[in-house]
């Protein structure tokens, strides 16, 4: 009889090979060399990359310097080349600079006028309505004649119908509006008139990022763009308009 075939052929008796490494026969041993089975790098988990303290210290003193240099170039402007400055800034961020206004301190000018009659005490511009929560009180803080509410770039912007409805369309808000009940439009428009004046004050946000409207800003809306039941949502910063 033959040599039996399958899957033990010639495997009795044999010891199981290792991955990675291989054995010299016993006795003489002499002259062969033993492989060392290779040890796995660790991985990079997450796209995570390593950086040496060294690295990190020299990318601070880096922008501590350049921080420095900065403020020197600013020690040595002229009041008319920072106003310059300014303008510009306020051209291509304008949410910035509206920010750091409203927050920093004011400095001494026209002394604020005393509440009109009706207007709540936190409202100097004298345009703004009493706000359910805290969160929306809040006032452009400008003199009456120059309360944002009635600028003329709020009625072109933030107001007109035709922008509001080329405004819709551009986000792929497309609804027919003809065919909509008068409430049903006034909503759609304070919505979008809503959007206008963040974007003509703040710029584009992104997703989740949201700014409280000017309470004189949200009433001239509201008068132009109606609810038959003056019944109003509000802010509030979890839902998106």
């Amino acid at each position: 009889m033959g040599r039996p075939r399958g899957k033990g052929r010639g495997t009795r008796g044999r010891p199981p090979r290792t991955a990675g490494a291989t054995t010299a026969p016993a006795g003489n041993t002499e002259g062969r060399v033993r492989r060392v089975p290779r040890q796995r790098q660790p991985r990079n988990v997450g796209g995570a990359i390593a950086v040496s303290q060294e690295d990190l210290d020299r990318v601070e003193n880096l922008k501590q310097k350049r921080e420095d240099r900065m403020m020197k170039l600013i020690d040595n402007l002229s009041m008319e080349r920072t106003k310059e400055i300014l303008k510009v800034a306020v051209q291509r961020q304008p949410g910035l600079i509206f920010d750091l206004l409203q927050q920093g301190p004011a400095e001494p000018g026209p002394e604020e006028p005393p509440p009109a009659p009706g207007s709540p005490e936190w409202c100097i511009c004298q345009n703004c309505q009493e706000m359910p929560t805290d969160l929306e009180r809040l006032c452009c803080r400008q003199l009456p004649t120059e309360c944002l509410s009635v600028e003329p770039l709020m009625d072109i912007i933030v107001l007109d119908e035709n922008v509001l409805a080329v405004a819709r369309l551009m986000r792929r808000d497309i609804r027919a509006l003809h065919n909509m009940p008068e409430e049903e439009v006034n909503k759609a428009n304070r919505h979008q008139a809503y959007r206008q004046f963040t974007y003509w004050r703040h710029g584009k946000l992104g997703h989740g990022n949201r700014r409280v409207i000017p309470s004189c800003c949200v009433w001239r809306v509201r008068r132009t763009f109606p609810s038959p039941t003056q019944n109003y949502r509000g802010f509030d910063p979890n839902v998106e308009i």
